[in-house]
């Protein structure tokens, strides 16, 4: 009918924006946000799964910038991240501490989830942030930080032994060759026994004089590649042997093993579900939208922030929204404050309100 040819041509002209994986946010109609919803909806029903979004800053972590925040590096909870400031070669770190519990509410929802995470902070945060978490799952102690300085460690360690062993090398053929000459040395020494009368006595009314100050031998060891007491320092190794240098490199393996599983973890976990502020900037700081993900709106989707206004603002988040109102399927939790990290700035946006109070 003409009725149903004018509905089919508004669906077909109105438009809307979806994110996909790797942050790419593309321009689709309203039919195919249906087709791109209903395809999602097939897949996970498929698996039995349903969709977990979830909020990073003061929901999962709290990070901050401080300086002061390093003195509490020793905790395993505690994860630095190096972000880059782009075209600048420069760094500045982030001190995470991640929320109590954490690994076991991930690995409880996982079976049953997939999951994505929606953050205000940069896309480059989120990547940070998600392979510390699953570096904290497989039991790493190591960021990447730490990783790069232990692998340059060993590096230093490895070519110091093999530059002792050369050098002790040299030792030992400097010493055969200076046996096998005494020993030459020595079988010619009759000969020199038979000496003319007249040259021994001739010889005692010579006197020597050597105007040359004699020469001490001195032992020539090798340049340290490491400073005195700096592997001692970061290993605990005292001595650099070949047990010890083996040590350093099983560790070193070990580490590299932890560095694989946390990856292949943090993809089966997340996938490219990461949607940050670099990706949906035109939203603006302080509004997430589920349509920009989901473009139906996520029906089968629950998401888990410690703010409702970010969601609130938002005047397409599903079908029935209303604006000034946050969707329904939002599980508000309590914003989560590291009490020693308190006073210090945040890294993104400031956390929800604590409806619990202080």
């Amino acid at each position: 009918t003409l009725d149903d040819d004018a509905t089919s041509n508004a669906r077909t002209k109105k438009t809307s924006q979806v994110t996909v994986s790797g942050g790419v946010t593309m321009t689709v109609t309203e039919e195919e946000s249906r087709l791109l919803a209903q395809r999602d909806a097939d897949r996970l029903l498929h698996q039995a799964k349903l969709s977990l979004v979830l909020d990073l800053d003061h929901t999962l972590v709290h990070a901050t910038a401080d300086l002061r925040a390093s003195q509490f590096r020793k905790r395993d909870d505690v994860r630095i991240l190096q972000m880059a400031f782009e075209g600048t070669g420069t760094y500045m770190s982030h001190y995470l501490k991640l929320r109590p519990y954490i690994k076991e509410f991930l690995q409880s929802v996982q079976p049953d989830y997939e999951l994505t995470v929606y953050t205000a902070g940069t896309r480059q945060y989120a990547e940070e942030v998600i392979i510390a978490l699953s570096r904290y799952m497989v039991g790493s102690t190591r960021d990447a930080q730490d990783l790069g300085e232990f692998r340059h460690i060993v590096h230093l360690a490895t070519l110091e032994f093999e530059q002792i062993q050369r050098w002790e090398k040299q030792k030992l053929e400097q010493l055969s060759q200076n046996t096998k000459t005494d020993e030459e040395n020595q079988d010619s020494s009759t000969q020199d026994m038979v000496v003319d009368a007249a040259e021994q006595v001739s010889a005692k009314k010579r006197k020597k004089v050597s105007f040359e100050e004699p020469q001490e031998e001195k032992e020539i060891r090798p340049a340290s590649f490491i400073q005195s007491g700096t592997l001692e320092l970061l290993t605990g190794i005292k001595q650099l042997t070949q047990s010890s240098l083996e040590k350093l490199q099983k560790e070193l393996a070990d580490a590299e093993d932890l560095e694989k599983q946390a990856r292949e973890l943090r993809q089966k976990l997340f996938g490219s579900r990461i949607v940050s502020r670099t990706d949906v900037a035109d939203l603006g700081p302080v509004v997430k939208s589920l349509k920009r993900i989901f473009p139906c709106g996520g029906t089968m989707a629950a998401v888990v922030d410690d703010r409702e206004d970010v969601w609130a603002n938002a005047e397409d988040n599903a079908l029935d929204t209303i604006k000034g109102e946050p969707p329904p399927n939002l599980l508000l939790v309590r914003p989560y404050h590291w009490q020693p990290f308190a006073g210090f700035a945040d890294v993104n946006n400031a956390s929800g309100d604590d409806w619990l109070g202080e």
